[in-house]
């Protein structure tokens, strides 16, 4: 597996084997992970507020996504103005919980290091 798939995947950046959440979504806490994977070891929270980078990320690929959506609703499907603004709070509200993830796992696995596990 190679590490775009692990990032997409949501594994451990370091053995790519444990998922970094609790469930695949849980609506009480969708952003629970694990304190660390169960095969290697490694901590899934390296030091407080170590997430807060993941803000950034996540603004850069909502934003990424949220632009050319809709610059096509208005100028391609010719859309007033309100109904984009509330086609993109639809997708923003769809895909919060998801781009959230992603930037965490892409965190995660800018800082770490991969290491296959010796079998």
């Amino acid at each position: 597996m190679n590490w775009l798939l692990s990032v997409w995947n949501y594994r451990c950046p370091r053995c790519r084997e444990t998922g970094l959440f609790i469930k695949p979504f849980d609506i009480a806490d969708p952003l629970k992970m694990k304190k660390g994977c169960e095969s290697c070891g490694q901590t899934f929270m390296p030091e407080p507020g170590f997430y807060w980078g993941a803000m950034y990320v996540s603004y850069a690929i909502a934003s990424a996504i949220m632009l050319p959506v809709g610059l096509a609703a208005v100028f391609v499907f010719d859309i007033s103005m309100m109904q984009m603004l509330f086609l993109l709070l639809f997708i923003c509200a769809i895909t919060f919980f998801p781009i959230m993830r992603l930037s965490r796992s892409l965190w995660l696995h800018t800082s770490v290091r991969y290491r296959p596990p010796n079998k």
